[in-house]
């Protein structure tokens, strides 16, 4: 399976109206990132993300080739600061007759960068419970020139 295409396609697929309205009802603020040149905008919460790629992946992975979708997958363990916690990975693909994930998708949306290394920080632990072949963040921001400013700092995270 071709993660990255998957992604690309069920992002295509995204009912914008849906989408639209995650900025008007199921919301947050976008505090200090601009967007439309303007701060504390209202931009669609993770969950509205999570919540269509969810639908879309579930109608066309499980339904039409046997794949299992599972959103919110349980995860605990004990962290640094030496207590239990529980985490929830917000997608995983999987085959049927296999344990472990072909792929664990994280989601964020309109993150800071301490949140993106935080979302960097609940994957490793994903992986190592899970043993994925693939593990993908996917961001959706509505900021204003994204992708200019946070060239840099992105490819910092991940060195």
């Amino acid at each position: 399976m071709d993660v990255f295409e998957v992604v690309k396609v069920t992002v295509r697929t995204f009912d914008q109206k849906t989408i639209a309205l995650g900025s008007s009802r199921f919301y947050k603020s976008s505090n200090h990132l601009l967007v439309n040149s303007k701060q504390n905008a209202k931009v669609p919460r993770e969950g509205t993300y999570d919540a269509e790629m969810y639908r879309i992946l579930t109608n066309w992975l499980t339904k039409v080739h046997g794949y299992e979708i599972t959103g919110q997958w349980h995860l605990d363990g004990i962290c640094d600061d030496g207590s239990y916690h529980h985490f929830y990975c917000d997608l995983t693909i999987k085959e049927a007759d296999v344990t472990n994930p072909i792929a664990v998708i994280e989601i964020l949306a309109s993150g800071s960068v301490p949140k993106i290394k935080k979302h960097f920080d609940h994957v490793s632990k994903y992986v190592n419970q899970l043993c994925p072949e693939e593990v993908w963040i996917v961001h959706f921001s509505r900021e204003d020139s994204i992708v200019i400013r946070r060239k840099v700092k992105c490819h910092a995270l991940l060195a």
